[in-house]
């Protein structure tokens, strides 16, 4: 059932908003009076004063939005509250950056832009979409299409050494090191150079600087640290028993310049 509306309660509620209204408008004035005079601001016409008001409340409102959400800062008005974003930049003197961008190659500088927004919030979990967002900033004869087959077996290409048995030693680590260096050897070089596990093993230690424990164990990583300061051997003939250095030289032959690793790193899929 509907309640028949009653005017005089309609009309005292037009009434006080209106009051409201009034009051809120005059607070307004009050607070841009007091602006003005805190920097002394001259107008130039009565349209001058107004526009200046509109802009002033606008930024009055954008402070009034950031401060409510008790953030680690707060906002205030400057002598620059009267202003809108296109005179704030006039202001700054960037009226005619559009043109200057125009002038001198503008699409490098959209370019630019573009780029700096797709990896300005890089995040290493999403490679592909900074990847696709980076590609479609490039115009198509920047791209570059590579016909990159499905696989590759790189014993057929003759990248790989012939397999190589570690007996009882603990050994692997130096196994997986000079497997990831020939192969690498060979892409460089264009040659299939066999290094030497056994140097790995007798020598990549905590006696000799290194961080390895020979036939108790290791880590590539380490090895390859190890060979980027010591070079490493080629291997001559295979035999993992832990010798001394000494004795090691008489199965292994180092190459005049011995061959070294300059840098590396661990890929992540």
């Amino acid at each position: 059932m509907r309640h028949p509306i009653n005017n005089n309660n309609m009309i005292r509620v037009i009434v006080f908003l209106l009051f409201a209204a009034m009051a809120n408008c005059n607070v307004l004035e009050d607070r841009f009076e007091d602006w003005v005079g805190e920097f002394k601001m001259r107008f130039e016409s009565d349209n001058h004063r107004e526009n200046v008001f509109r802009n002033w409340v606008s930024n009055d409102e954008y402070i009034t939005q950031v401060n409510a959400r008790n953030l680690s800062y707060t906002l205030g008005h400057n002598h620059l509250s009267g202003m809108n974003d296109e005179e704030y930049r006039s202001y700054l003197g960037y009226s005619n950056l559009n043109a200057y961008v125009n002038k001198h190659d503008g699409s490098k500088f959209r370019e630019a832009k573009c780029l700096y927004g797709c990896v300005k919030d890089y995040d290493s979990e999403r490679k592909l979409d900074t990847l696709t967002c980076v590609k479609g900033c490039l115009s198509e004869d920047q791209v570059v299409s590579l016909d990159v087959p499905e696989s590759i077996n790189w014993v057929q290409k003759g990248a790989v050494t012939p397999v190589k048995d570690q007996g009882q030693c603990g050994s692997c680590w130096s196994f997986s090191t000079t497997g990831a260096l020939e192969g690498a050897y060979y892409i460089k070089n264009g040659k299939l150079v066999a290094f030497s596990e056994q140097e790995l093993v007798d020598c990549d230690n905590l006696k000799n600087g290194g961080r390895d424990h020979g036939c108790n164990g290791g880590l590539m990583d380490n090895a390859f640290s190890w060979i980027e300061k010591n070079g490493v051997c080629v291997l001559k003939k295979l035999i993992l028993i832990s010798l001394e250095p000494l004795v090691l030289l008489e199965h292994v032959k180092r190459l005049a310049n011995p061959w070294r690793v300059r840098k590396w790193r661990v890929l992540r899929m």
